[in-house]
């Protein structure tokens, strides 16, 4: 047991080294053997990383193992308006780590823990973009450290479930109007930056059923992460004095409910599917709430300025259903051979699209490699992921956004295993 502690605390120092931002909304997997199959995981999991995917699945963990690896992600994103102007967004490659262990209690009961980033959104447009009124910049995740058991309740059925702890940050900047005064032409813009942070609990629960013995059927419910954030708003001009405001926002990260299945009847190959329903339809509106107003000019009415102690931002999103297929091939004992494809819909309306939160449905496809070496093994995945084109039409957001959306991204992730 010392042995595993100085293990898991060298794996804590690493992972803490490295960013936690993240560069999608919700990730579309994590850890490097669910990422070759897609993420088509909730019946396979062998991996203390069960304890994202389905706690049921510690059980199918051998003896004590700790998990430690990151995903990196580079996105790019693509606008252009209705008169054929473009907008591309190039961010930098972004490490998300990863890092789980478990330890069997007796042979019934399995316990794990670990902390991951689930969802998570960051954007960056230039300062003089045509987007510059929408947002220059916008970042959203959520991280989660949480600890479960499985528990067999006979020979064919298995159940989980895990607590634990959620926080999250949140920072958005954008160009806005702030003053405008007739006969002068030009008008006063002023930087405007908002950061939160805030924190809550969730919870999920989730089974393992066994029908026969190249079969298993698995499923998991993720709880819903509600978190009201608090920060602050900042006006900066460099013709009036800098104004800041408190800022207290509620954000819900969405219920996840996925199922899926394991068939292993063929020799050496182990295939996989999964559905997922993501309750984004929580996502209804940002309200912004200041405590004292803030006086901000309209574009479309530069004349007449607006006192409000709340900035509300239309969402409106639409719950999705994502398809996932994986497959793994063990070329012999020690390496095995991985890919997968999910299509993975967006979850945004065409009339709410916008830079702050840009997402497009998309096609993801997967390949993986693993290998073990003693008491060692590592995995690594590749999953490139095509989006198909949008239009956004008759926008309620701020303007320039009607006009047709694109995006893309490459996604390479590496897991370490050690067991003990």
């Amino acid at each position: 047991m010392k042995r595993f502690y100085h293990v898991f605390l060298a794996a804590v120092a690493v992972l803490f080294v490295t960013s936690a931002e993240t560069a999608s909304f919700q990730s579309p997997s994590i850890g490097a053997r669910a990422t070759g199959m897609a993420g088509a995981y909730v019946a396979a999991v062998d991996d203390p990383l069960a304890i994202y995917w389905n706690p049921a699945g510690l059980f199918q963990v051998e003896g004590q193992q700790v998990i430690a690896g990151s995903t990196f992600v580079k996105g790019y994103a693509s606008y252009e308006t209705l008169t054929g102007q473009t907008e591309d967004n190039h961010p930098e490659w972004i490490p998300i780590p990863h890092l789980a262990f478990s330890i069997p209690v007796n042979e019934d009961v399995i316990w794990g823990m670990g902390l991951y980033a689930p969802f998570g959104l960051k954007q960056e447009w230039d300062d003089e973009s045509l987007y510059k009124y929408n947002s220059t910049e916008s970042e959203i995740s959520l991280t989660k450290l949480h600890t479960g058991i499985s528990y067999r309740v006979n020979d064919k059925f298995v159940t989980g479930a895990g607590i634990g702890w959620d926080w999250a940050n949140m920072d958005a900047k954008s160009i806005s109007l702030l003053s405008y005064f007739p006969p002068d032409p030009s008008p006063y813009f002023a930087n405007l930056d908002s950061t939160a942070e805030g924190e809550n609990y969730s919870a999920n629960i989730g089974f393992l059923w066994f029908p026969a013995e190249e079969w298993s059927i698995g499923g998991v419910w993720r709880s819903k992460t509600t978190i009201d954030f608090e920060g602050s708003v900042t006006l900066t001009t460099g013709v009036y004095p800098r104004e800041t405001r408190d800022l207290d926002m509620e954000f819900t990260f969405p219920d996840v409910v996925s199922i899926g299945t394991c068939y292993k009847g063929l020799d050496k190959w182990l295939f996989t599917a999964q559905v997922d329903w993501t309750g984004w339809s929580s996502m209804d509106s940002l309200v912004q709430k200041l405590d004292s107003p803030i006086s901000l000019y309209n574009l479309t009415d530069p004349f007449t300025p607006a006192a409000t102690d709340q900035l509300v931002i239309e969402r409106n999103w639409e719950d999705t259903y994502s398809f996932r297929l994986g497959t793994e091939y063990q070329l012999n004992p020690d390496l095995a051979l991985r890919a997968g494809y999910m299509w993975d819909p967006a979850a945004v309306p065409q009339e709410t699209l916008d830079p702050m939160m840009f997402d497009v449905s998309a096609h993801r496809f997967s390949i993986g490699l693993g290998y073990k070496f003693g008491d060692w093994e590592i995995d690594s995945a590749y999953m490139y992921s095509k989006g198909k084109m949008k239009e956004a039409r008759n926008s309620k957001n701020i303007f320039p956004t009607d006009g047709d959306y694109r995006g893309k991204s490459h996604v390479g992730e590496v897991s370490f295993i050690y067991h003990f």
